[in-house]
C-alpha cells in the first residue's frame, strides 16, 4: 500500500512537471514573440514573474529551459538597452538644435564639455587597466579582475557615445 501511494504520489508529481514545463515552453515562445519595444521594462518584469510562478520542471530539461529563458531575457534587455541609446541620441539632437539655436557660444562650450568628458574616461580606461596587472592570481583577484574590466567596457561605451555627440556638434556647426 506504502509503495503504491509512493508511485502514484511520484507520477502526479512528474505530471505537473511536465505540464510546468509545457506552460513554460509557452511562456518562452509569447516572450519572443512580443513587441518588447512597446512594454518595456515593465513587459519583461511581468514575464519573469510568471517565469517563477510556474514552478519546478522535469530535472532532466531544467538546464535547458533555464538557458533558453536566458537568452530570450537577454535578447529582450539587449533589445530594450539599444532602443535606448537610440532614444538618448534623437534627445541630444534635439538639445543641440536647441542650443544651436539659442546662440553658438552655448553649443560650443556643450562641445568642450563632452570632449573633456571624453579626455577623462580615456584616463580612466587607461588607469583601469594598468590597475588590472597589479591584481595577483588569486581567487579574490579573479572577481576584481572581473568588476574591472566590466567598468572598462561601459567606460568605453560612454565614451563611445560622448563621441557621437561630439561629432554630432561638430556636423552642426559645419552645416553654418
Amino acid at each position: 500500500a506504502f509503495f503504491e501511494r509512493k508511485s502514484r504520489h511520484f507520477a502526479a508529481v512528474d505530471d505537473q512537471y511536465g505540464e510546468n514545463l509545457r506552460r513554460k515552453e509557452a511562456l518562452l515562445e509569447e516572450m519572443a514573440a512580443a513587441d518588447i519595444l512597446a512594454g518595456g521594462f515593465e513587459m519583461i518584469r511581468d514575464f519573469q514573474r510568471r517565469w517563477g510562478e510556474i514552478g519546478f520542471v522535469p530535472i532532466k530539461q531544467k538546464e535547458a529551459i533555464q538557458k533558453r529563458y536566458k537568452e530570450v531575457v537577454d535578447k529582450m534587455f539587449d533589445t530594450l538597452r539599444g532602443s535606448e541609446r537610440d532614444r538618448s541620441m534623437d534627445r541630444f539632437k534635439e538639445k543641440v538644435s536647441s542650443l544651436k539655436a539659442s546662440g553658438d557660444r552655448r553649443l560650443r562650450t556643450e562641445r568642450d564639455r563632452l570632449y573633456n568628458k571624453v579626455r577623462q574616461l580615456e584616463q580612466d580606461i587607461a588607469l583601469l587597466e594598468n590597475n588590472i596587472g597589479f591584481f595577483s592570481k588569486s581567487k579574490n583577484a579573479e572577481a576584481m579582475i572581473a568588476e574591472v574590466r566590466a567598468k572598462i567596457e561601459r567606460a568605453k561605451q560612454e565614451m563611445q557615445a560622448a563621441i557621437e555627440k561630439v561629432k554630432l556638434i561638430d556636423q552642426e556647426e559645419n552645416k553654418e
